[in-house]
């Protein structure tokens, strides 16, 4: 097999524990181990992943650092905690908040990328895939091919939950997926 020159990029990595995390490790570890060129893009960690680089000869490179925070649903009367707990869900499924940030971050690390044969994205977040999607380019497509891996496509797509802004929103997001040469999906019924 001809050795490729392959970019990932994900907000989830080892040593977290998640079925991202999981998926992206796994990957990255299995296409070094089959002689490929790979570079992963996520949130660095020099304790750990500095091993890891020289153990599976996988080049990681730091996302950026987030700053928008998550609602802490922890502090308050019971009232509060309820109140900030819709907040929260409220605030992830109509604007992706806080992840949203991450589309921006995306777009920015691979302002400089080029060259690669294969980008590989990486969601939940969806945000990995819209910031891909913006940094791509005509004169810089940054790689041959990019599949877009939605390994957790949204849930109750189509339906009437929280408004029809929110379905119209996620209508647009995943648009951006359509520049995508490949998505892939854990199952048929997630099409």
């Amino acid at each position: 097999m001809e050795s490729k020159k392959i970019l990932v990029v994900s907000r989830s990595f080892y040593p977290e524990n998640s079925p991202r995390s999981f998926r992206t490790t796994e990957l990255v570890k299995q296409f070094a181990k089959d002689g490929h060129d790979v570079t992963l893009i996520t949130f660095k960690n020099d304790k750990e992943h500095v091993a890891f680089e020289k153990e599976h000869n996988v080049k990681i490179k730091d996302l950026g650092q987030l700053k928008y925070k998550n609602i802490d649903i922890d502090k308050g009367s019971k009232y509060v905690k309820a109140f900030k707990r819709v907040a929260r869900r409220v605030a992830e499924m109509v604007f992706e908040y806080p992840n949203i940030e991450l589309m921006q971050l995306v777009s920015k690390a691979l302002k400089n990328e080029k060259g690669y044969d294969i980008l590989v994205s990486i969601a939940v977040p969806h945000p990995v895939h819209w910031g891909v999607a913006a940094a791509r380019t005509v004169k810089n497509p940054i790689a041959k091919t990019w599949i877009a891996d939605c390994g957790d496509p949204y849930s109750g797509f189509g339906k009437k939950f929280l408004s029809e802004k929110a379905s119209r929103l996620k209508k647009k997001a995943l648009k951006a997926l359509l520049s995508a040469d490949y998505v892939t999906v854990p199952f048929d019924g997630a099409v």
